[in-house]
């Protein structure tokens, strides 16, 4: 998938913020406006890699178990980045499967 293209962050109907447009789409969420997102724009921080492209496969191995491919974290995060994101974490960002449940 070319998800390089647009690497603006959108807001899915299950209240998932997805990397971008593309990873939305194809896997089946709608676009909605981002006040539906409490947790706003989490790819801001940097910690997510928006230069590689995800594959299909990636996105049909998260499929097989119920859960929505939000974005790719980069492997070499700086400690900066990491504090930041676990900062985001615990104040409200969380993972959630395709129903909209937190992991």
């Amino acid at each position: 998938l070319n998800n390089k293209s647009n690497n603006d962050a959108v807001c899915g109907d299950n209240g998932a913020v997805y990397q971008n447009e593309c990873l939305a789409i194809c896997q089946g969420i709608k676009i909605v406006p981002f006040h539906f997102c409490p947790q706003g724009d989490v790819f801001r921080n940097g910690v997510y890699d928006v230069q590689s492209s995800i594959s299909r496969s990636e996105i049909d191995r998260f499929r097989k178990e119920n859960f929505v491919f939000i974005g790719k974290r980069k492997f070499a995060a700086s400690e900066q980045m990491r504090k930041e994101f676990d900062t985001m974490i615990r104040n409200g960002g969380s993972f959630r499967d395709k129903s909209g449940m937190k992991q």
